[in-house]
């Protein structure tokens, strides 16, 4: 982990990462690196600070200040969620995982997330419809992705679902490191 000046000590990033990644390996069956990839705490006025998170494969870069524990998780959780999945997928991926990630008890943060006010009873409807009216549909990956896999968590249970999405990551990590 990178940061250019010490860290607020509002947040203890390490551990917060450290027990994310825990309990995302231990839901989806799928070992996340641990010398491949750098989480870099970027402060606000630096040239390379982003807007919100980023996850650029080998590293993830994360704001210092503004957005908290939720973009660790969120971002953390894109090495599972990212292309070459659907952004319905990729983001809704991460945006559960987030979510997961903040019931456990170990964690202790609430989840405060509202990201959209997209028509949800046309979820479905709406994911297929992303690549031809994506402009309309800006935001709407995030929480619609999150509530159908919220869905399918209630209707096929953690384990099963947990094995589904952690073939599909493997899939698609896969097919990164082919491209490689």
């Amino acid at each position: 982990m990178l940061k250019n000046r010490p860290f607020d000590q509002d947040i203890d990033w390490v551990d917060l990462i450290a027990n994310s990644v825990r309990i995302l390996e231990e839901f989806l069956g799928v070992a996340f690196p641990t010398t491949d990839i750098v989480f870099e705490v970027v402060a606000k006025g630096s040239s390379w600070y982003p807007l919100v998170g980023q996850y650029l494969f080998s590293h993830v870069r994360l704001p210092e200040e503004d957005y908290g524990s939720g973009v660790i998780l969120h971002e953390t959780a894109h090495y599972y969620f990212s292309n070459p999945h659907p952004n319905w997928l990729a983001e809704g991926g991460a945006d559960f995982a987030e979510w997961h990630i903040k019931a456990q008890p170990e964690i202790q943060i609430p989840d405060t997330s509202n990201r959209s006010s997209c028509d949800e009873e046309e979820a479905i409807e709406n994911i297929m419809h992303f690549n031809r009216h994506y402009y309309y549909f800006v935001g709407c990956e995030y929480v619609l992705g999150k509530n159908i896999l919220i869905s399918l968590l209630g209707a096929i249970g953690e384990d099963a679902l947990g094995a589904a999405l952690g073939e599909i990551s493997l899939l698609s990590l896969d097919s990164r490191a082919a491209e490689i």
